[in-house]
């Protein structure tokens, strides 16, 4: 599994749980104890944030250990996915 895609899995997950519990950047923020631009850093792609970070913020923000072993899942699965059909072209 490469750790990118499990990292966009999460970035998804983070940004999502955080709008559905009705949670700003700026609350999210003061619950992990970090500043807003380190919640915006930890929601985008470019900034590259690592799973040491991206943990913390996605149980803060609500998820569950069931919904990260369905991300790790639908990760495995796509990659598997898209191995196969690079082997056959």
């Amino acid at each position: 599994m490469r750790i990118i895609d499990l990292r966009l899995g999460l970035i998804r997950a983070i940004r999502q749980l955080r709008r559905e519990a009705g949670l700003t950047q700026v609350e999210l923020a003061k619950r992990l104890g970090v500043s807003q631009p380190r919640v915006t850093a930890l929601e985008s792609v470019e900034h590259e944030p690592t799973l040491d970070a991206l943990l913390p913020a996605f149980f803060t923000a609500g998820g569950t250990s069931a919904q990260l072993c369905e991300i790790v899942r639908r990760t495995d699965e796509l990659l598997r996915t898209s191995r196969a059909a690079n082997r056959k072209n």
